[in-house]
C-alpha cells in the first residue's frame, strides 16, 4: 500500500500530463522504428495504472517471447523488467540470461512471477494499482499459454501470481488518527488473437506507476537440430493428395469471391441434389426421443392437461440423476448422507442434478425449486449451493481433497470442523495454497485472485478457507527457482513443533491499549515459565506483526523468570485510559493491533523475516483473529479492546493450537510477583 506516498522529492506531484492516444502511438512507433529489427510490435496495449513517472519502453530481444517478470518490490512494487525466452520449436524452451533494464526506483526486495515451463508464454494479465495522491502498481497476475497456437485463449485463472505483501492494511490511519482516501484500481488487458506477450511499457519513478504490454506474433527460431520453423497458420507442403471437397462447398466459395466459374459449378450443385440412384428407396426419417424434461416444460407453456403428470416424470428422472452425481464425490455423498429424511434427500438430488456442471444461480433452478415442497427444499438449497461453489473451483478443490489424503497434518486440521461446506472451503484453498510437490499452486500470500475464490463462498466455507490458509502459510515448501533465476527461490517458513514446546510460553496477549474505552491503558504481552528450573530469557525477544505483514518489531527481553512465575512485558500504551497496568517485568514500544496481530517468543532478539515465524529459535507463537498464520492452523477469534487471549490452565496447557490453547476474556495481566502456578504433573 503507498497510502504515505505525498513526497514532493520522490517524483513530480501534479504534473500529471496526457498525450493525446494516436500521437502517444505514434511516438511508440517512432521510438521502435529506431531500435531496428529488435521490436516489431504490432500492438502496445494502454498501460495501467497511474499517470506518473517517465515513459519506458523494454522489449524482449528478437526471437524471444516474454515469460514473466523480475521485480523490487516492498509495500508496492518498486521496478520490473521483462523475463524473456527463446522459442525453439513447438516444445523446447531455452532461457537467455537476464539483461533487460529495469523500470522503477531501487528500493524493495527481488521477486519474480513467471509462467510455468507448460505455458511459458504470457498472453495476458491482471494489474491491481493503488495510492491516495500518486497511483502505483502492487499486484500482477499472469495468463499464460503456449507460443505455437495461433488462436491463443488463456485459462480462467491465472497462470502466475505476484502480490505485493503489505499492499493493503485496511485499518491504517494517518495523523490525527483520521483515514486516508485509498483508491484502488484493477484492470485486465489480453493480447490481441494470434499474439503473445514480446516486451513491457509504461510509467516508471521511485516506483512503478504503469504497466502495459507490447504484443506481436509468436517469435519463433530454428530447432537445434536445425529443422526450420514454419509460420503460424501455413500449410506444409505435402506429397498425400488432399480429399474431395463437396462440388457444393466449391461453388459457395467461388460465388462469394465472384468468381466466372460460379455459375457452373453452382448449376454442377444443383444436379448432385435432385439426381438419386436408381431403385434406392429413400428410408423415412424418425426424430429421436426428447427429453422428458423439454416436453414436459413445452406442455406448461401451453397450459397442457398433461403438463403435471410430465414434469412428474421430469422430476423422478433428475433425482436418479442426482442421486448418482452425489455419489461420484465423497463431499456430496457426505452431504447428502446427512440429509434428515426422505423428502429432504430426493430434494437433494433434484438439486444436484439441475445444478450440474453450473456455476451461478438461475430462474430454471428457481422454477424447480418452488415446484417442490418445504422439506425437499431444504435439501434442493443445499445441493445447490454446494455444487455452485464447487463447480466454480472444481480442480482447485479436487486438488485440496488428494492432498488431504495424501498429509495426515492436512486431514487432521480439515477434520477440525464437521461441516461438510468448511470442508469444501478447506480443499479449495489447500489446492491453492499446500504444497506444490502434491499438485497445489503453492502461493505464498493470499491476493485479490484468491480472496475473491474465497469471498463468493457460504460463511461455513470461508471459514475452513482461512482455516486452511493458516495452516499451509505457516508450512515450509520447496519451490523451483523461477525461470532465469540463478538464485534459490524463498521458502515460506515453518512452524516447528518441537521448537513450540518449551518450558517458557505466551500466557496473554492484549492489544486493545491506548483509548478512552479500552480495558487497560496499554497493549501487554505475558510470559510465563511452566517448567521446574529458572529460565533466564536474556538476548530473548518478543515480535509483533500486523495481521498480515511481513515485518516485525522487537522488543529485547533481559532477566531471569522462576519456575512457576509470569513476567509482564508492557507494549504501546497511552495515558487516555484510567486503568493502568500493573508493574511491567519489562517495557517495549509496540503498538499492536486490538482485533488481530501475531506474536512471536523469540530466543534472540533478530527481526523475523517472512509473514510467520520459523527455526529452531521459536519459542512459542500466537496469531489472533483474522490473520495469515496461525499455530496449529484453527484461528482464534478476534480480539477487542475489552478483551485478551489468555492460555487455558493459567498458562499450563500448550497443545501448539492456538484454537485450543487460548480463550478470549476480561484482561487479567500479572507480572512477577502475582501468585505462581504450578504447572508440574
Amino acid at each position: 500500500m503507498n497510502r504515505g506516498k505525498t513526497s514532493t522529492t520522490a517524483r513530480a506531484k501534479g504534473r500529471s500530463w496526457y498525450l493525446n492516444p494516436l500521437l502517444l502511438l505514434l511516438v511508440l512507433l517512432g521510438v521502435l522504428a529506431g531500435a531496428g529489427s529488435e521490436v516489431r510490435a504490432e500492438a502496445f496495449l494502454t498501460p495501467i495504472g497511474g499517470s506518473g513517472g517517465s515513459q519506458y519502453i523494454t522489449p524482449c530481444p528478437a526471437g524471444q517471447n516474454l515469460t514473466g517478470f523480475e521485480l523490487h518490490a516492498g509495500l508496492d512494487i518498486d521496478a520490473i523488467r521483462p523475463v524473456c525466452v527463446i522459442s525453439l520449436g513447438p516444445s523446447t524452451i531455452s532461457v537467455p540470461p537476464v539483461n533487460a533494464k529495469w523500470a522503477g526506483g531501487p528500493g524493495g526486495r527481488q521477486a519474480w512471477v513467471v509462467c510455468p515451463a507448460s505455458t511459458p508464454i504470457v498472453l495476458g494479465i491482471d494489474v491491481t494499482s493503488e495510492g491516495t495522491r500518486t497511483i502505483t502498481v502492487n499486484n500482477i497476475h499472469l495468463f499464460c499459454g503456449q507460443a505455437v497456437s495461433a488462436a491463443q485463449t488463456p485459462a480462467a485463472q491465472p497462470s502466475a501470481i505476484f502480490d505485493a505483501p503489505d499492499a493493503v492494511e485496511e485499518d491504517m490511519t494517518f495523523f490525527g488518527g483520521v483515514p486516508d482516501s485509498v483508491k484502488r484500481y484493477g484492470s485486465s488487458q489480453r493480447c490481441p488473437p494470434g499474439q503473445v506477450a514480446v516486451g513491457v511499457h509504461g510509467k516508471s519513478g521511485v516506483w512503478l506507476d504503469s504497466m502495459g504490454l507490447i504484443c506481436d506474433m509468436p517469435r519463433m527460431t530454428a530447432a537445434q537440430t536445425g529443422d526450420p520453423v514454419k509460420a503460424l497458420g501455413r500449410v506444409p507442403k505435402t506429397s498425400t493428395p488432399l480429399p474431395p471437397r463437396p462440388i457444393c462447398d466449391v461453388a459457395k466459395e467461388a460465388r462469394a469471391r465472384n468468381s466466372p466459374a460460379a455459375p457452373g459449378l453452382e448449376a454442377q450443385c444443383q444436379a448432385s441434389k435432385t439426381v438419386k440412384a436408381l431403385g434406392r428407396v429413400e428410408a423415412p426419417f424418425t426424430a429421436p426421443p426428447r427429453p422428458i424434461c423439454d416436453v414436459a416444460k413445452e406442455a406448461r407453456a401451453r397450459n397442457s392437461p398433461a403438463a403435471p403428470g410430465l414434469e412428474a416424470q421430469c422430476r423422478a428422472e433428475l433425482a436418479t440423476r442426482g442421486e448418482a452425481i452425489a455419489n461420484q464425490d465423497p463431499l456430496s455423498a457426505e452431504l447428502r448422507s446427512r440429509a434428515r429424511n426422505d423428502l429432504s434427500r430426493r430434494g437433494f438430488d433434484l438439486g444436484m442434478a439441475v445444478a450440474e456442471g453450473q456455476t451461478m444461480p438461475g430462474p430454471g433452478k428457481q422454477a424447480i425449486h418452488d415446484a417442490i415442497k418445504g422439506v425437499e427444499q431444504a435439501g434442493f438449497d443445499a445441493a445447490v449451493s454446494f455444487s455452485l461453489q464447487r463447480n466454480r473451483n472444481a480442480q482447485l478443490a479436487a486438488t485440496g481433497a488428494a492432498i488431504a489424503r495424501a498429509d495426515p497434518a492436512v486431514a487432521q486440521a480439515r477434520s477440525a470442523d464437521s461441516d461438510v461446506f468448511y470442508w469444501l472451503g478447506f480443499d479449495i484453498a489447500t489446492g491453492i495454497f499446500g504444497d506444490p510437490a502434491l499438485g497445489a499452486s503453492g502461493n505464498t500470500a493470499t491476493g485479490p485472485g484468491s480472496l475473491g475464490i474465497r469471498d463468493a463462498l457460504n460463511p461455513a466455507a470461508q471459514r475452513g478457507f482461512n482455516a486452511s490458509v493458516a495452516l499451509h502459510l505457516s508450512r515450509s515448501y520447496k519451490r523451483a527457482p523461477a525461470i532465469g533465476s540463478n538464485a534459490p527461490a524463498p521458502n515460506a517458513p515453518v512452524l516447528s513443533a518441537a521448537g513450540l514446546r518449551s518450558a517458557v510460553v505466551i500466557s496473554q496477549v492484549y492489544g486493545g491499549g491506548g483509548t478512552v474505552d479500552a480495558a487497560i491503558a496499554s497493549d501487554f504481552v505475558e510470559i510465563l515459565n511452566r517448567g521446574a528450573e529458572p529460565v533466564d530469557v536474556g538476548g530473548w525477544s518478543i515480535q509483533y506483526a500486523s495481521s498480515s505483514g511481513a515485518t516485525w518489531q522487537v522488543t529485547p527481553l533481559t532477566g531471569t523468570i522462576a519456575p512457576g512465575h509470569y513476567f509482564l512485558i508492557q507494549e504501546g500504551s497511552s495515558s487516555a485510559s484510567a486503568n493502568a497496568l500493573p508493574a511491567p517485568d519489562l517495557a517495549g514500544r509496540i503498538m499492536m493491533a486490538a482485533n488481530a496481530g501475531k506474536v512471536a517468543l523469540i530466543r534472540n532478539s533478530t527481526a523475523i523475516s517472512g509473514f510467520c515465524p520459523a527455526g529452531p529459535d521459536l519459542v512459542d507463537f500466537i496469531g489472533y483473529g483474522n490473520v495469515n498464520c496461525a499455530e496449529g492452523g484453527a484461528l482464534m477469534p478476534e480480539l477487542g479492546r475489552a478483551t485478551s487471549a489468555i492460555r487455558n490452565g493459567a498458562g499450563c496447557i500448550d497443545s501448539d493450537r492456538n484454537a485450543a490453547d487460548f480463550q478470549v476474556a476480561t484482561p487479567q495481566p500479572r507480572n512477577q510477583v502475582s501468585k505462581p502456578v504450578s504447572c508440574q504433573p
